[in-house]
């Protein structure tokens, strides 16, 4: 006589035995790794496990740093725009100061001569026209220093929101970071208590039928 059958099962009718489903289904994926000849459907199976903790927002976490790039090539252009415009309102500074100091000497000269009494009448009309073209030579070169301040003003501004969209770019990629990281952990933990439970069942299974054989 052999042993003893097994005793009837308590569960209702239909119901399926997990622990013996999952021992039968560690067993199944077993025989997939070792023959790697199977059909497709069951090399199918075998993934789905790992499909199951793949990161779903991969696809999310690939745009935010996508984002972080171009904020960053975005404020890269912006600050070589503001280094630009910074030289351009320094070159026209010192343009309009010296233009500034050459008319103010000669008109220094020419008020000498005119006090020395060596400016003829007839040379005070051509005085008064370089006098002219002097004022408007000047106002030309303050023009031009007044809207290089402008243009360094909108550059270093334009950086500035720059550097503070390439700031929430970053705290948003580094909190996507932050949860795949903690997703990944839960999930390797997870598996790793599942691969316990199987082995534990798979060793409970295996003891079990040799003290009834």
């Amino acid at each position: 006589m052999h042993g003893a059958p097994y005793p009837a099962s308590r569960e209702p009718a239909g119901t399926l035995n997990v622990g013996l489903f999952s021992h039968f289904r560690w067993r199944i994926a077993g025989k997939i790794w070792r023959n790697r000849e199977a059909p497709w459907f069951w090399l199918g199976f075998a993934r789905l496990y790992g499909v199951r903790h793949r990161y779903p927002f991969e696809a999310l976490h690939w745009l935010r740093q996508q984002r972080v790039d171009r904020q960053a090539s975005v404020l890269g252009e912006s600050a070589e725009r503001t280094a630009l415009a910074h030289r351009d309102a320094t070159r026209a500074a010192a343009v309009r100061r010296s233009t500034e100091q050459s008319l103010l000497a000669l008109s220094d000269a020419e008020q000498v001569r005119l006090e020395e009494g060596l400016v003829r009448a007839g040379d005070l009309n051509i005085v008064a026209d370089w006098q002219k073209a002097a004022a408007v030579e000047l106002a030309d070169k303050a023009l031009r220093e007044r809207l290089a301040q402008e243009a360094q003003a909108a550059a270093s501004a334009a950086e500035a929101a720059a550097r503070r969209a390439l700031a929430a770019a970053s705290n948003d990629a580094k909190m996507i970071d932050t949860h795949r990281d903690a997703f990944r952990a839960q999930r390797a933990q997870a598996q790793e208590l599942s691969e316990e439970e199987a082995a534990t069942e798979q060793w409970t299974a295996s003891h079990f039928v040799s003290r009834r054989g």
